[in-house]
């Protein structure tokens, strides 16, 4: 026998070794670590499950790939503000819709896990701050016949929620979005409460040019059975308004995008 074959023979075990190991190495990852398919990117849950532009979310599932995860609302990228491989916690971002979306979260391996989720509210731009007076002219939507015309002055702050959020959460499906010069929102709902079977809805848009804002929109209530002193309406919405100041008054105040602009909004907060 050959020196070269007595070699290989002695030496057998340790080419075998390097042949499987070679093998191995050349095999995708997933094969090779059937756990890491299995880890990725799953979300299992979200809390809260409806929330506003600007509020903090977790989702808890597996294989996020820690602080590299890239969460998404809908298309929009979120602010991480912690990450684990089975934990994050994100901003929701300007520039969502209001409504019913998804939540997106991708691992540096491009896997992905997404789950329901809804914007409840959306943050004013800064665009539409300051001290507004603003008239709504309501009307019977059969006849035109002027039903009531409202003067509301308030102060619209930037950053602060439109107020949608009680509605959205409590109540309503809504759909809409803001940029720097329009608006559109549209909030439906229906309740049974005994005999009682009422819905709501209510859509306004809205357009701000400088220093002035004008839209219009529709609010209806249907009621059957029996519903107390609530009686069906359907009225149209005209809205005009002019900015006094850029001053935003002091924070905190209860007065909202949504029900300064469209009083008739709040008949959805008060259906049985």
């Amino acid at each position: 026998m050959s020196e070269l074959a007595r070699r290989l023979r002695s030496g057998g075990s340790c080419v075998v070794v390097m042949v499987v190991a070679t093998i191995a190495l050349a095999v995708p990852g997933a094969i090779r670590h059937p756990s890491a398919a299995a880890q990725a990117g799953r979300i299992d849950s979200i809390a809260p499950a409806c929330a506003s532009v600007g509020d903090r979310v977790t989702i808890n599932g597996n294989g996020f790939g820690a602080k590299n995860v890239r969460i998404e609302v809908g298309d929009v990228s979120a602010r991480i503000v912690s990450a684990t491989g089975n934990r994050a916690t994100f901003v929701v971002p300007a520039g969502v819709a209001l409504g019913a979306t998804t939540v997106s979260a991708t691992n540096p391996g491009g896997h992905s896990g997404s789950i329901a989720f809804t914007v409840c509210d959306l943050l004013l731009p800064g665009t539409w701050g300051g001290e507004w007076k603003t008239t709504i002219t309501s009307r019977k939507a059969a006849t035109g016949s002027v039903t009531a015309i409202r003067t509301v002055t308030a102060f619209l702050r930037s950053g602060e929620p439109f107020g949608m959020g009680v509605v959205v959460a409590k109540l309503a499906t809504c759909t809409g979005k803001v940029t720097d010069t329009d608006l559109d929102a549209h909030c439906a709902t229906q309740v049974t409460t005994g005999t009682c079977t009422a819905s709501g809805d209510v859509e306004v848009t809205l357009t701000r040019t400088g220093e002035a804002i004008n839209g219009a929109g529709a609010s209806t209530l249907s009621v059957i059975g029996d519903c107390g002193p609530a009686m069906s309406s359907a009225e149209t919405i005209e809205i005009s308004g002019q900015r006094l100041s850029p001053d935003q008054g002091d924070p905190g105040a209860t007065t909202t995008l949504l029900l300064s602009f469209v009083p008739h909004a709040s008949l959805l907060s008060r259906v049985p």
